[in-house]
């Protein structure tokens, strides 16, 4: 008989509800493939993986839907797979506060797992949209466990508390020009000369993640158009032309 984490063994268990990951099945084998491009997982054993997405299940959201709450008890951590998703701020009677963007192949809502702690932000999918869903004390177990890949899950932290920092600067010393300037160069850094991506953000989010109105982003981006630094595809998506001429409304 094989070892418990062997990928030939075949089990399926219930979890919260949802039909966890069959081993060795057709979407299994999908999802391991998808997390080879990952390389926080590349320090794990095939019976860690194993292990860790027996007690995983996907799950699709539409878009505008919640994927969980602030407030929620946060029990899983969540790798996107397909689409996008808004971490935001909720108030009651007011529009969300667009606070991250994620895209395929990113954690998020680890933090309040490893904390113990309730959801701050609510996670809203910007289009059809699909992720693993991990639970949090499998999660945990492999941190314990696998010191590569606690050291790789600290990597990311340290890589997301300089996004953080950088953030907040802007925010707080830039203009309305200069954080557009700054967004539309971190799209292209990530997404390529194009600086377009399969999900595209509407306006209105990318706006209150900056920190302005739609209708100033609306403005400064027509002040880039104009000057041939970006322009606009069919689909809406930024598409951008010249980092250099952006990057020296920021002093690069």
């Amino acid at each position: 008989m094989r070892g418990r984490g062997s990928l030939s063994n075949i089990h399926v268990v219930k979890h919260r509800g949802c039909e966890s990951m069959i081993v060795n099945s057709p979407e299994y084998m999908k999802i391991r493939e998808t997390l080879n491009g990952f390389a926080v997982f590349d320090a794990c054993s095939e019976s860690e993986m194993a292990e860790l997405l027996r007690s995983s299940y996907t799950r699709k959201v539409p878009r505008g839907k919640h994927l969980y709450e602030a407030g929620e008890n946060a029990r899983d951590v969540y790798l996107l797979l397909d689409g996008g998703v808004k971490l935001c701020s909720e108030v009651p009677r007011q529009r969300p506060k667009v606070l991250q963007l994620v895209y395929p192949l990113e954690l998020f809502g680890m933090f309040d797992v490893l904390t113990d702690s309730d959801r701050d932000l609510s996670a809203i999918a910007m289009s059809a949209s699909e992720a693993l869903v991990i639970d949090g004390e499998a999660f945990k177990t492999l941190l314990n466990n696998n010191a590569r890949f606690a050291v790789s899950i600290l990597r990311g932290w340290g890589t997301r508390f300089r996004e953080f920092a950088s953030w907040c600067f802007r925010f707080n010393h830039y203009g309305a020009r200069e954080k557009v300037a700054a967004y539309l160069i971190e799209e292209f850094s990530v997404s390529g000369k194009t600086g377009n991506r399969a999900v595209v953000p509407t306006r209105r989010d990318i706006a209150s993640l900056l920190g302005i109105t739609p209708e100033t982003l609306s403005r400064e981006l027509s002040y880039f158009r104009k000057r041939g630094w970006v322009s606009v595809d069919q689909k809406g998506a930024l598409r951008v032309s010249d980092t250099e001429s952006l990057g020296v409304l920021l002093g690069a």
